[in-house]
């Protein structure tokens, strides 16, 4: 019975039970106890204080029942405390023990670990250093290798260098023979022996360029052409080659094919002021003036000490019949250059297109006295500019002529 009463909450369920059950029983039999004395009148009849007691009678027997459980309560918690206190003990022993085990073991495994490592990590370094001595000795013979290959390289490089550096410098200074002989013939056959013996070289091409102006120069623009587009051939991006094939181009009247080289020379070389300016040219003969004018303009902005790009500026703004930027242009030349007759006449022939004739004396007079042996072309110049204004108007016959030459420019003898 104790070991059934062991489990405290199993003995307090059982006394639930118990006097749930009186408690039912009671009620069950009192109905039954009240239908007898109805059924039955000689039976005798209890009084109500008899009733009382009898029902004190039963609640002291289930008190007296749960006094007992109680009591084996108690004595299953005495025991069952009993029994935890031992186990208590038994497990703080084992704790203890446990507990001295980890601490031996914590301090003896880790040095085991250490010094197991120690040994391993010794032979891992006697095995990599055998390792790296082995690779630093097949790594010194590789370096080695190599360096001597380089070395071989560079010998046969520098030897190649000094092949065509030598090469290059015959070429040169057989190019500087011809260029710098005063006979085209010379010079042309001089060109020629350079294209033969050099042709499988790329910097041939200076020599075909240069043969090219040798051609131009004897106005043979068809083979010009032909040696520049050779040159262009072997070098897409030589500039100057594309600039002196626009020329001949415009030699022949190939306008539109000028213009084409002269752009791409342009785009090769922007800062080449003379392609501008020839590019211009073109479209000045195109009669595109306000194009023609952007190109000078351009020149200008690359080279602005240049009195020539005024002049020819000058010049399309006197087509333009512009005639105060023409006399603008006109002097800038003339303050970069006071010693050129030309621009006086230019500018004197632009002050006749104006009919300030007064002005156009002036700078005749100035181009006469700067080159006194052109004073009758100068002259003859101007009277033909004076004629041109004055057309529709009393002609000058010969004799106002020379009395306009006698009163005006006498003194200039």
């Amino acid at each position: 019975m104790l070991i059934f009463f062991k489990d405290e909450k199993n003995l307090i369920k059982n006394k639930q039970r118990v006097f749930v059950i009186v408690i039912f029983l009671f009620i069950v039999a009192l109905p039954c106890m009240t239908a007898k004395t109805n059924a039955v009148p000689n039976k005798v009849t209890y009084t109500q204080s008899q009733i009382d007691s009898i029902i004190f009678i039963e609640v002291q027997k289930h008190i007296d029942t749960q006094l007992i459980d109680l009591k084996i309560q108690n004595a299953s918690n005495d025991i069952l405390k009993t029994y935890i206190s031992e186990e208590n003990n038994h497990l703080s022993l084992l704790a203890i023990i446990l507990t001295l085990f980890t601490a031996i073991v914590g301090v003896l495994v880790p040095i085991y670990i250490n010094k197991w490592h120690e040994k391993l990590i010794d032979e891992r370094l006697k095995d990599n250093k055998a390792k790296i001595d082995t690779y630093v000795e097949n790594s010194q013979k590789k370096v080695d290798q190599r360096i001597e290959n380089g070395l071989q390289e560079i010998n046969t490089s520098i030897e190649g260098y000094n092949k065509k550096l030598i090469e290059q410098l015959d070429f040169t200074a057989l190019l500087i023979r011809a260029l710098t002989n005063k006979d085209e013939d010379v010079k042309y056959n001089i060109l020629e022996e350079i294209i033969k013996e050099y042709s499988g070289q790329s910097y041939v091409d200076i020599a075909y360029n240069c043969r090219g102006n040798v051609l131009f120069d004897k106005k043979k623009y068809d083979v010009a052409i032909s040696d520049y587009t050779k040159a262009i051939e072997l070098n897409p991006m030589f500039a100057d080659a594309y600039y002196n094939r626009g020329n001949a181009y415009v030699n022949i009247k190939k306008y539109t094919k000028a213009i084409k080289d002269y752009t791409k020379a342009i785009a090769l070389n922007p800062k080449g002021a003379d392609f501008y300016l020839e590019r211009g040219n073109v479209y000045a003969m195109k009669k595109d003036y306000d194009q023609s004018i952007a190109d000078y303009a351009r020149a200008i902005d690359l080279n602005p000490n240049c009195a020539n790009y005024y002049v020819v500026r000058g010049s399309v703004y006197a087509m333009k019949k512009d005639y105060d930027q023409s006399i603008a242009d006109y002097a800038r030349a003339i303050d970069l250059n006071p010693n050129c007759a030309n621009y006086y006449v230019e500018r004197g022939s632009v002050y006749a297109m104006k009919k300030d004739f007064d002005k156009a004396k002036i700078d005749y007079m100035m181009a006469i006295e700067l080159e006194p042996s052109l004073r009758e072309m100068y002259l003859s110049q101007m009277e033909g500019y004076m004629k041109k204004v004055n057309k529709g108007k009393a002609k000058y016959n010969k004799k106002r002529t020379m009395r306009y030459r006698n009163e005006e420019f006498g003194n200039m003898e």
